[in-house]
């Protein structure tokens, strides 16, 4: 995921011949004000200036969204996870709308199933074969 989120900030960043995020979070602040709510709410109780429009701020200079995509949608695979509890399908979405609705993959399952799904392998290799990357 925070790879993911590299591959997809590279993206918008230069032009790159493919990208394949895998389980990309889509924005650090969202992350970060979730986790906030769910392990310090005490934290968010005890400090009003502590937000999410404030977080977006701190967050914005690396989002992948903040900054337009740099390379041609035939040219990204993105590849997600239905059951993903970490990056939750909003993020991949999110990605998706973003750099122009490109290919895409489903893991059937969360975090990590890429290891072992065998389903996606084939995914990739089929996208990078479309690109002339692999024969």
């Amino acid at each position: 995921s925070l790879g993911a989120y590299i591959a997809a900030l590279w993206s918008v960043l230069d032009r790159l011949a493919f990208t394949i995020p895998i389980v990309p979070l889509s924005s650090m602040s969202a992350l970060a004000w979730k986790l906030l709510n769910e392990l310090a709410p005490k934290l968010l109780n005890t400090n009003p200036s502590l937000c999410q429009a404030l977080l977006e701020r701190a967050f914005r200079v690396h989002s992948p969204l903040t900054f337009p995509f740099k390379g041609r949608s035939s040219e990204v695979l993105i590849i997600s996870g239905l059951e993903d509890q970490i990056v939750p399908a909003h993020h991949p979405q999110q990605l998706w709308e973003h750099f122009g609705r490109p290919r895409q993959a489903q893991l059937a399952n969360g975090h990590g199933a890429h290891i072992t799904d065998r389903s996606v392998f084939a995914d990739v290799v089929s996208f990078l074969r479309s690109l002339h990357m692999l024969q």
